[in-house]
């Protein structure tokens, strides 16, 4: 009984997130209220002593008597949604698969964030960093409770394919709590919170309310900080984990002043596991234009693995469709991709990144998936397929540059692109080769027909191809001012690693890395 009078006297103060600590005070009233009444059917629920009959009896008359001021619809509903947790908790939860979990999650928390958003107004297409914060959050309640959730009430919310692949049995953990074994679990699911706080950590930049914004914040940062802590300590600590402390608490209110420090950190973050040797040159530029570069190569990265993955071409296909309707109207589709959800849509409703030409990126894609695109384009298809997947991203980064849309500046980009995009294809050949993909254009094939190897002729004419496609970037380049020249050197160090890589495929000589940078500095890349 003394377990469970402690246990119910549970206030905002003991949570591991703020509950109206920052919100306006007209409002602040309201969310107690929604508070103490789902945290009543939360302790009912959870008392060791009730019957199942008699919880699911307490509970429904509960739902029958809300507050006088839970009686607003959008609360009511919020409400109701919650009781269906409660009622599966009381009736006893099996959480079989981590997608069960996840439902759960959308029952017994993600209410709570709907809750809030819908009392300040804030109406957004994808509420997903908002239900991914929420997850997260109960999340790591279960991880630090599952020591009470199995030895009193009988609850396990690890799943239990996890715990069988881990060779425990879901319904006799009682010895195994502090075991190895269970240590692998519980590190697993956080793997699946810091995850989930990824997605969430756009949500502050999203929140036009200032101070909802702010809390936002503050749960955010109490989240990572206490997942930090759990990840590091064995599940005997974990079990024991309880309020957060006063400075912990004070860390997340002093990092919550900065809402776009992990949203970027996370964009960097995936940047930097991509690989590319572009992610360097990314880094030097000024942090809004370094920002918004790093989206739009996320973008373009996420839509071409799409196009390249194993996975069915029908898959594949949906997708991109998906990506298609996202970019006609990011304001009410969601985003394929949760992590950039946000700020992708952000910068296209702001007109930071111009739609048209991500659609083109997009575009090209598509043909990737084309059947009757091989084998093989005539020149005018290929020159389009280029267009698309690297005239379009040369533009876009000249625009992000500030460079405009002159007749000039749009020459360059063409002509850049298509240079990368002929030593991608010179690169890549045989890969593509051996998955069925044929880039080179039908004139040169029939050409390499009448010639002793085939292969070799090949190769060789399309390494001339490329070179001109050099020489033409050159060429336009020579017709921007100097002062434009030197303004766009990100884009000049880009086309110069891939002439050095031009050179290392076809033996020439390497440019010096002094060398490329005193072209760079001269306005030229070679």
């Amino acid at each position: 009984m003394t377990r469970m009078v402690t246990y119910a006297a549970k206030t905002p103060s003991d949570e591991n997130f703020p509950v109206a600590r920052f919100l306006d005070s007209s409002l602040r009233r309201r969310v107690l209220t929604f508070y103490h009444y789902v945290r009543k059917a939360d302790d009912i629920a959870d008392n060791p002593v009730l019957s199942t009959k008699d919880k699911i009896a307490k509970l429904m008359a509960l739902e029958d008597n809300l507050p006088r001021e839970v009686k607003a619809p959008q609360d009511q509903a919020h409400a109701r949604t919650m009781m269906k947790a409660f009622l599966q908790d009381a009736r006893g939860t099996h959480i079989e698969t981590f997608d069960n979990l996840i439902r759960y999650c959308t029952y017994s928390a993600v209410p709570v964030g709907h809750f809030l958003l819908d009392i300040h107004e804030e109406s957004y297409h994808d509420r997903r960093p908002a239900d991914a914060l929420c997850c997260a959050h109960q999340i790591l309640n279960h991880v630090q409770d599952i020591r009470h959730d199995i030895l009193v009430l009988q609850r396990v919310y690890m799943p239990a394919t996890w715990l069988r692949e881990a060779g425990l049995n879901p319904a006799d953990l009682s010895g195994s709590l502090e075991s190895s074994r269970m240590q692998s679990v519980l590190e697993r699911c956080l793997q699946q919170v810091e995850s989930l706080l990824e997605i969430a950590s756009f949500l502050p930049a999203s929140i036009r309310n200032r101070r909802l914004r702010y809390q936002a914040s503050v749960a955010l940062g109490m989240a990572e900080i206490l997942l930090r802590r759990l990840q590091k300590v064995s599940p005997r600590l974990k079990m024991n984990q309880g309020k957060l402390s006063l400075f912990t608490v004070l860390s997340a209110c002093l990092l919550a002043f900065f809402p776009n420090r992990s949203a970027r950190k996370v964009l960097q973050e995936r940047l930097l596991q991509t690989g590319s040797s572009f992610r360097f040159v990314i880094r030097l530029l000024p942090s809004r234009k370094r920002d918004l570069m790093t989206i739009f190569y996320l973008f373009c990265r996420a839509v071409d693995d799409c196009a390249d993955s194993d996975q069915p071409r029908a898959y594949r296909q949906a997708e991109l469709d998906d990506w298609g309707h996202f970019l006609c109207n990011p304001g009410n589709f969601p985003c394929p991709d949760p992590v950039l959800a946000i700020p992708l849509a952000e910068s296209l409703l702001r007109g930071d990144l111009p739609r048209h030409e991500l659609q083109a990126v997009l575009a090209g894609c598509c043909m990737d998936l084309d059947p009757a695109f091989y084998p093989p384009p005539d020149q005018a298809s290929l020159d389009h397929y280029c267009q698309c997947v690297a005239g379009a991203v040369g533009r876009v980064i000249l625009f992000i540059l500030g460079m405009g849309n002159t007749p000039l500046v749009r020459s360059f980009a063409d002509q850049a692109g298509r240079a990368l995009q002929y030593t991608n294809i010179l690169r890549d050949l045989d890969e593509d080769t051996s998955r069925g993909r044929f880039y080179l254009p039908s004139s040169l094939l029939d050409a390499a027909r009448e010639q002793p190897d085939p292969v070799a002729f090949s190769r060789q004419a399309f390494a001339h191809a490329t070179e001109q496609q050099f020489d033409r970037a050159g060429e336009a380049l020579e017709k921007l001012p100097w002062t434009t020249r030197i303004r766009m050197w990100p884009a000049l160090l880009m086309l110069a690693t891939y002439w050095g890589l031009f050179c290392h495929i076809t033996g020439r000589v390497h440019p010096s890395r002094f060398a490329r940078i005193k072209g760079i500095l001269a306005g030229c890349f070679r």
